[in-house]
């Protein structure tokens, strides 16, 4: 999975990445969104499979999850995360 931060708070994805690998999830080095205004957080599958944009989703609790699959993007990745404001940390 990626962890992009949509916000202007330094170092929310790496806490996000370190969150997600406690939970033996593989997350990419963490990065920044296309811009740092994301109110809220969103799931977003890459791979046209919910159930595990849901499970990320889950340990978040949020409740924005998208299909959006992108043959495009790397391999690796099946599910994108992108912080909005309304993420904590946690």
């Amino acid at each position: 999975m990626e962890v992009l931060n949509g916000t202007k708070t330094a170092g929310l994805a790496n806490r996000a990445r370190d969150l997600f690998q406690s939970y033996d999830f593989e997350v990419m080095a963490p990065n920044n969104a296309d811009n740092d205004q994301y109110i809220n957080t969103v799931v977003l599958d890459r791979k046209g499979n919910l159930d595990n944009a849901r499970k990320v989703a889950d340990i978040m609790r949020c409740t924005r999850i998208y299909s959006k699959p992108d043959p495009q993007l790397d391999q690796a990745v099946d599910v994108t995360v992108i912080l909005g404001k309304d993420f904590d940390g946690r």
